[in-house]
C-alpha cells in the first residue's frame, strides 16, 4: 500500500537569505510506519530523494554514520510540534542538499508513501504546460452541495492574487483549452458588464474574505459546477495554479498517471 501527496517546495531563512525546504508532517506519517525520535536514512539520486527510517536511538545512530558518510548520504529524524493544541509529528529536508539535486523554492514535488519509506521526486512542469517565469501554487478541489449533492469548487484566495492585478469588487474572464481542462483567468480590465450571446466568457467577481489575523480584506475567486467534475477537477483531488502578471493557469492533476 502507499500514497502519493502533492506540495510544493518552501523555504527556510538562513543569515537573511532564502533557501529551499521541503516538509512533511501530519498523521500520514504514523499511518506509514514513522514514529516520534525514529532515525531516517536520506539517499539521493538522479534528482530523486529516498527516506528510510531504520530505528531510534544513539547504538542505532552509531551503526548508520560511517555508512551515511561512505556514501554520502545524510541522516535525520522524526520530530514533533504543537499547533492549535494538537501534536504533529514532522520530517523536514533543507539546505545543500536539496540544492545539489537541483530543488529550488516554489517547485512542485511528488512525495509518495510507503511503510517506513518515503520517495521525493520533481514534477515536471514544462510538460504540463507551464512556463518558467510561472510562480506556482498546489491546491485542492473542495466540496459544495446544490440540490443535496456535492459538487466540486475552487476557491483562491490571498494577495497574491491582487499581485496579477485582481482587485476585489472587479471581475475576471475565464477561458479555458484542453476541453475545459486547462482553464485560464485575466483581469476583466474592459470591466464590460454585457457578453456576446451565449455569456462566454464567463465573468467572475472577485469578492472579498477577511484576513485570519489582520481581518483586512483579501481578494477571493471561487468556480463551482458539475461541469468542473466533468472536465477533471474531482473532489479532494490536487489541482496546479500558475500565475504570473495579469494571468493565471489552472490544471487538475490526476496522481494515477503521475506515479
Amino acid at each position: 500500500m502507499n500514497e502519493t501527496k502533492v506540495m510544493a517546495i518552501s523555504y527556510e531563512t538562513s543569515s537573511g537569505s532564502r533557501g529551499p525546504k521541503i516538509k512533511l508532517s501530519g498523521d500520514i506519517l504514523h499511518t506509514y510506519g514513522f514514529t516520534l525520535g525514529q532515525l531516517v536514512k536520506v539517499s539521493a539520486l538522479d534528482h530523486t530523494f529516498k527516506l528510510e527510517a531504520i530505528g531510534i536511538g544513539l547504538d542505532v545512530y552509531r551503526q548508520q554514520v560511517a555508512q551515511v558518510r561512505q556514501y554520502k548520504q545524510q541522516l535525520t529524524q522524526v520530530q514533533s510540534e504543537s499547533y492549535l493544541g494538537h501534536t504533529h509529528l514532522y520530517l523536514s529536508l533543507q539546505g545543500s542538499g536539496l540544492k545539489r539535486q537541483n530543488y529550488r523554492i516554489g517547485e512542485v514535488i511528488l512525495v509518495t508513501f510507503s511503510h517506513r519509506c518515503i520517495e521525493i521526486r520533481k514534477l515536471d512542469l514544462l510538460a504540463l504546460g507551464f512556463k518558467s517565469d510561472h510562480q506556482i501554487k498546489v491546491l485542492h478541489v473542495h466540496q459544495n452541495i446544490a440540490k443535496g449533492q456535492p459538487i466540486p469548487r475552487l476557491l483562491m484566495k490571498g494577495n497574491w492574487l491582487s499581485t496579477c492585478g485582481f482587485k476585489v469588487g472587479e471581475s475576471a474572464l475565464l477561458t479555458y483549452q484542453d476541453q475545459g481542462r486547462t482553464l485560464y483567468l485575466k483581469p476583466d480590465t474592459e470591466k464590460r458588464t454585457t457578453f456576446p450571446k451565449g455569456g462566454f466568457p464567463p465573468q467572475l467577481n472577485v469578492r472579498s474574505t477577511p484576513h485570519k489575523k489582520t481581518k483586512s480584506p483579501l481578494p477571493l475567486i471561487q468556480l463551482t459546477g458539475r461541469w468542473l467534475n466533468e472536465v477533471g477537477y474531482k473532489i479532494g483531488d490536487p489541482f496546479l495554479v500558475g500565475y504570473k502578471d495579469q494571468s493565471i493557469r489552472l490544471k487538475p492533476l490526476n496522481l494515477t498517471s503521475l506515479i
